[in-house]
């Protein structure tokens, strides 16, 4: 069996935190699910890309762009569990950037913004701990480091920080894991101290 690498980039200097501001128009919500201790997470190898495009709108996007947006997932974890009121989604939905959302995907595009956010974590947080995506593999970027050694990354920040590295620079098999079944994830957040693990399935399964 082929044993896989894997690592979460977090960005040097806190690089990736720039997103919360780019998605939302108004951070309050945010502010306030980490009041009530849900800890939230944006994640996917297209992060990166997503301020850049941000940033530099005109410049030309990574040949494996899907339709030519960015493809994110909010993951939320909490311990206690609280269920999301129909005030607090009305909350959350008003503090982000115009958009239109896609209630069967569980997807939040933006108007204005070359990027699709899952929020199926954020919805169901108290009920399971699972991001459930159209296409799981869009949050990856699998390759073979030095042409040998089969790697999984992703990108992730989380809202006012505390995201670490869970396996302390030990690669193999390191934070995410890919089931034999080869549709669906398991990654590790390491978010100040506290380990979270997250299964990441297709839709349709």
């Amino acid at each position: 069996m082929e044993l896989s690498a894997s690592y979460i980039a977090v960005g040097e200097n806190n690089q990736y935190t720039g997103i919360w501001k780019i998605l939302f128009q108004d951070t309050q919500v945010l502010d306030q699910c980490t009041k009530y201790g849900i800890r939230l997470t944006i994640i996917g190898w297209d992060l990166e890309d997503a301020i850049k495009d941000y940033e530099q709108p005109d410049r030309a996007h990574s040949a494996y762009r899907h339709e030519g947006n960015a493809y994110l997932a909010l993951a939320a974890v909490s311990e206690q569990r609280r269920c999301l009121s129909e005030n607090g989604w009305r909350r959350f939905k008003d503090s982000l950037q115009p958009h239109s959302y896609d209630e069967g995907k569980h997807e939040i595009k933006f108007i204005n913004l070359k990027v699709t956010l899952n929020i199926h974590s954020f919805i169901y947080h108290a009920l399971h701990t699972a991001i459930i995506v159209t296409n799981p593999s869009r949050l990856f970027w699998e390759y073979y480091k030095s042409g040998l050694q089969l790697t999984y990354a992703t990108c992730a920040t989380t809202y006012g920080g505390g995201l670490e590295y869970d396996d302390k620079g030990l690669v193999i098999p390191g934070p995410i894991r890919k089931y034999p079944d080869l549709r669906r994830y398991k990654i590790k957040l390491n978010i100040a101290g506290k380990l979270h693990q997250l299964e990441i399935r297709p839709l349709w399964m």
